[in-house]
Parts: C-alpha cells; sequence; structure tokens
C-alpha cells in the first residue's frame, strides 16, 4: 500500500483502538496489526503526531515495577475518527470511478462517454480540459465545443460539442 495512505489510515486505526479505552503502545501495535500491519517504529511518531495534534493525551504509570505511558483518545481524536467516516463516501465514489476506467482499459468516462483521446473521433462528449477543446478545434477545421460545464462534485470538465457554421 502507498505510504501516504497508509499513515492517513494508521492514524484513524489507532484513535479507533483508543475508542477502546486508554493503551499502551506493545497491545496498540497489537490491535492495530489485526487489521494492518504496524510495528512499534512505525507507531510511536504516529503517537507522537496523535498527541501533537491533540488527538490523544497521554499518562505514565507503573506497570510491574516498569514505566508504562498509556494514551487515551481525546474529543478531537473522536471527531478526526467521524471525519474520516463522512468522507469514505467520497473515497467509494472514486474508487468506483477509478475501477471503471481500468476494467475498460481506459476508455470509457465515469458517465459512459468516451475518454479524452476519443473526442475527434466521436464526435460526442468526452471527459476533457481546455486542451483537448483546443485539440478538437484544431482536428475539426474550426468546428469548436460550444459549451462545457463542470461537474461539481469530481471537477471533471465535461465538453458538449456543437456543430458550428463557418462564416
Amino acid at each position: 500500500m502507498d505510504v501516504q495512505r497508509k499513515k492517513g489510515l494508521l492514524d484513524v486505526c489507532v484513535l479507533a483502538v483508543l475508542q477502546r479505552g486508554p493503551s499502551y503502545g506493545y497491545r496498540i501495535v497489537r490491535d492495530v496489526s489485526a487489521c494492518i500491519a504496524v510495528s512499534e517504529s512505525t507507531l510511536y511518531p504516529i503517537l507522537r503526531r496523535l498527541e501533537a495534534n491533540g488527538s490523544v493525551t497521554t499518562e505514565t504509570q507503573e506497570h510491574n515495577g516498569r514505566t508504562r505511558r498509556y494514551y487515551a483518545i481525546t474529543d478531537m481524536g473522536r471527531a478526526r475518527i467521524r471525519t474520516f467516516l463522512n468522507e469514505w463516501e467520497e473515497v467509494k465514489r472514486i474508487y468506483s470511478f477509478i475501477e471503471e476506467i481500468a476494467a475498460s482499459g481506459g476508455t470509457a468516462a465515469a458517465d459512459g462517454t468516451a475518454a479524452a483521446g476519443e473526442i475527434v473521433a466521436t464526435g460526442g462528449i468526452a471527459v476533457a480540459g481546455e486542451a483537448a477543446a483546443i485539440s478538437e478545434t484544431a482536428a475539426t477545421g474550426g468546428t469548436a465545443p460550444a459549451a462545457a460545464r463542470t461537474e461539481a462534485d469530481s471537477g471533471i470538465g465535461i465538453l458538449e460539442r456543437e456543430e458550428t457554421e463557418e462564416a
């Protein structure tokens, strides 16, 4: 798994484990490892970062003659879990978008229209940006897209091509 993606997931996994109650490093590693691999050398920087941003607090206690640091989740940490869960719908939408394009061999857009490179060949609607509009204009001898709209949720530009009469 990509390091940056895993980093974000590990933070939330640690917070989720701490929702069960205060815990210490080795036990957190064991509990989180049931879901995603993590080592102590990875966990402690995460715990320091979560403490620094107010998501967890620490308390030192003696256990069997040794000092043990316990970590507890804060309201800010609970809010971070809620935010992650709320963002999950968007992540699933993005995953579906990528999966659909990959399954089609890269030739279909999420809305079933042609891919950016096919705009000239199809003469229809294509996912594209400004460069594709310019390319289409050049390739069609002056016929330009008359309207463009942007889907608010995804930021994907959709070009609708209308034939224009040459003067």
